[in-house]
């Protein structure tokens, strides 16, 4: 009986929701970013511009690493309110940039602006 609660409990756990991490500034972003390297995460981005720059995800600050999410781990943008429980979604109202870098020819950044001209 006890290895048979020991597997329901650690079944039920695997299928728990990641935890939410509420971003209203570069600096949540930096910290939400770091932990859902290793944990799953919902990263929720309140509207506005956001920078990669001091993130794992610059690639002059971490040229030999990669940006990465755990399994399970999403980013989501436009919620509207500082505790992130209401959202718009909408074209632009949640930006997620690296000021540091060009894009390269190609890079899907420079398409989408060629898409909106």
């Amino acid at each position: 009986m006890g290895a048979a609660l020991m597997l329901a409990m650690t079944a039920c756990m695997a299928w728990a929701d990641p935890a939410e991490y509420c971003v209203n500034s570069d600096s949540d972003l930096v910290s939400a970013l770091s932990i859902a390297q290793t944990t799953p995460l919902t990263v929720k981005l309140h509207q506005g511009t956001y920078h990669l720059n001091q993130t794992s995800w610059n690639a002059k600050l971490t040229p030999s690493a990669f940006g990465k999410f755990e399994r399970g781990s999403s980013l989501l943008g436009g919620y509207t309110n500082a505790a992130c429980t209401t959202r718009n979604i909408g074209v632009g109202n949640t930006i997620v940039t690296d000021t540091t870098q060009t894009p390269p020819k190609g890079d899907a950044r420079a398409r989408v602006r060629a898409c909106r001209q």
